[in-house]
């Protein structure tokens, strides 16, 4: 079994209340970590430190890694 652990930092910019509810009524929010989704952060975000996917998915360059670890050769 392997483990990792991500961090990302997401500073989203100053959000008008129209906005935040368009984005509410389009996707099920509840699904997601942190109520957004990678849309979102392409949307909002002023800046990413990290993976702008990491509420959704493992980074694939983590993947890649782990899956060398594991001799699959990628």
């Amino acid at each position: 079994m392997l483990t990792a652990v991500e961090v990302s930092t997401i500073l989203f910019r100053p959000l008008l209340e129209r906005e935040i509810q368009k984005y509410v009524r389009a996707y099920p929010v509840m699904n997601f970590a942190g109520a957004f989704e990678n849309e979102a952060v392409l949307k909002f975000a002023d800046r990413v430190v990290g993976s702008p996917n990491i509420g959704t998915a493992m980074p694939a360059g983590r993947l890649t890694m782990m899956l060398r670890e594991i001799g699959v050769e990628i």
